[in-house]
């Protein structure tokens, strides 16, 4: 007669025969072809047997695998490179021209220069609203270059003829930034506090949400850089730079020496309000052949208009004699997020990037009012080549009403 054992063993076996073959794996951990149940080959194989589209299954509806995920380490920021330090970030050259070094830049008039910047003509800002893309305001080191620097892989034969940098460029290129052990941050002159390092913090990471990046580095629909890929898409002739994701947010370093940089010349206003204010710590730049410069600019900026964002300013400098391009700032209504847009061309561009160091070097607090002056000089030589695109000076500056 079977026993209570015996009887338990063929319920189990009848079944299991009654489902499809391996819908219960965990009934045969003993057998030898199974790996030990808890196991991480156990998981692995589990995981393959979810339906597609499952939250935890390695495949998407359509059957197609999943991309690996991202480890947390892969997430840390590089260390400030030249490559970050864009043009976007050079102080305000356009500004009126008077002691600032860079106050004859065009970037300075531009509209994307940091607003406080922007209607001051003697702000030396560190890395203005220069951020990769949008040079136009300010003469910030290297704010708003990033893009720039790893756009550009060669220079048109006319940059190339242009002078070398001065030798001035040397001593702030070869500054590196400085965290104290009190959570203190300094670099190039310019110092931050623990508490406002806090708040650069902050507001870098309000900036990287509305950017649109996940916390693994991936993109889906909502954000402003899956929004310019879109309008970028529409483009018929016009791109974005290069490597734009890699770009479109500034780094922590060139956040923090821009934000050092407001807190400098407005010493009596709230560091909060002044780091929401940065407009070019998210920023892109797209290029156009001069042919179609004037039309590309108005088929972004309608594209811009009717995704939902509102421009705050438009800035242009290509009557500049250091800087050659139209800057504009925009706000993301939904976030509330102010971003900058930079339109150049391909020897724009190509001369934006090859005067990156020297707008850097003006900008910084260290460097004399004589090096000054032969670093501006060097930017005029190599912007003097670029030609301007036809109807480029019929593009009107533009303020949106306070």
């Amino acid at each position: 007669m079977p026993g209570p054992h015996d009887l338990s063993d063929q319920v189990a076996a009848g079944y299991e025969r009654s489902h499809d073959q391996g819908r219960r794996p965990d009934l045969r951990e003993g057998q030898p072809d199974r790996p030990a149940r808890g196991s991480l080959t156990d998981l692995r194989q589990r995981l393959e047997r979810l339906p597609g589209g499952h939250p935890s299954s390695p495949y998407h509806d359509d059957g197609t695998r999943k991309p690996a995920v991202v480890r947390l380490k892969d997430l840390e920021l590089p260390v400030p490179s030249d490559v970050e330090t864009t043009e976007a970030e050079r102080p305000e050259t356009e500004r009126p021209e008077t002691d600032r070094p860079d106050a004859d830049r065009p970037d300075a008039d531009r509209p994307d220069a940091d607003s406080a910047d922007a209607d001051r003509p003697d702000v030396v800002r560190a890395d203005a609203d220069r951020a990769d893309t949008d040079r136009p305001d300010v003469v910030r080191p290297d704010a708003d270059r990033a893009d720039a620097d790893s756009a550009e892989p060669g220079l048109p034969e006319t940059a190339k003829e242009a002078p070398g940098p001065p030798e001035a460029i040397s001593p702030a290129a070869s500054d590196q930034p400085r965290s104290g052990r009190d959570g203190s941050w300094e670099w190039k002159g310019r110092r931050l506090s623990a508490d406002h390092c806090r708040i650069a913090d902050q507001t870098l990471s309000r900036c990287r949400a509305a950017e649109g990046r996940t916390v693994f580095g991936t993109y889906g629909d909502a954000g402003l850089t899956p929004s310019m890929r879109r309008i970028e898409a529409q483009l018929e002739n016009g791109q974005l730079v290069p490597d734009t994701e890699k770009f479109a947010l500034k780094s922590p370093d060139r956040f923090k020496e821009k934000l050092a940089s407001l807190m400098a010349d407005e010493p009596g206003a709230e560091p909060t309000d002044l780091a929401a204010n940065i407009h070019d710590a998210v920023r892109y730049t797209y290029i156009f052949a001069e042919d179609h410069y004037f039309d590309g600019i108005w088929q972004v900026h309608h594209s811009l208009e009717d995704q939902g964002f509102g421009l705050e300013t438009r800035r242009n400098s290509w009557e500049n004699q250091e800087y050659k391009g139209v800057n504009s700032r925009w706000r993301d209504q939904a976030s509330g997020q102010l971003f900058e847009v930079q339109f150049h061309t391909d020897q724009s561009w190509a001369a934006k990037q090859q005067t990156h160091q020297a707008y850097e070097c003006i900008a910084a607090p260290t460097t004399s009012v004589s090096e000054r002056e032969q670093l501006r000089a060097y930017q005029r030589a190599v912007s003097s080549s670029v030609p301007i695109p036809p109807g480029a000076l019929d593009i009107s500056d533009y303020r949106k009403d306070a």
